[in-house]
């Protein structure tokens, strides 16, 4: 796996340990309660996440936002994420602005979704959300 598909796996574990972190576990993520998270419910949450950290409202989120977003959370003791909101933002940022738009987070977070469902049937399973956390674990030690 090339180094940008792992920081883009690592990320979308963030996004999902974050947005589990948030929502109390991760079960509540899978909505429809059948055991796994699908395209869908990996994107709803990945928006979900954005809108959060979105501050100001203006459909791009910033270091400074995604900075502040993640201080709250280091706080709250919900995120234990290290790599800086700089690197998150340019694995996704595809026009270089330095800032991650609505539609680069949705499409890079389907990219990343594509990258953990390892047996390509459209949804995460346990193994796979492991496998994720395990990746983005390793990763940063």
């Amino acid at each position: 796996m090339k180094t940008s598909e792992k920081i883009g796996v690592a990320l979308s574990m963030a996004t999902l340990l974050s947005f589990a972190a948030m929502a109390g576990d991760p079960p509540k993520m899978d909505t429809n309660g059948d055991g796994m998270i699908s395209a869908s419910e990996h994107a709803a949450a990945s928006q979900k996440m954005f809108d959060a950290m979105d501050a100001n409202k203006d459909g791009n989120v910033s270091a400074a936002e995604m900075d502040a977003h993640h201080q709250a959370r280091m706080s709250e003791g919900k995120t234990t994420m290290s790599m800086s909101s700089a690197d998150k933002i340019k694995s996704k940022d595809t026009n270089g602005d330095g800032m991650l738009s609505a539609a680069e987070n949705a499409a890079g977070a389907q990219r990343n979704f594509d990258a953990m469902d390892t047996n390509h049937d459209g949804n995460l399973s346990t193994s796979e959300v492991k496998a994720g956390h395990d990746a983005m674990v390793s990763k940063d030690k």
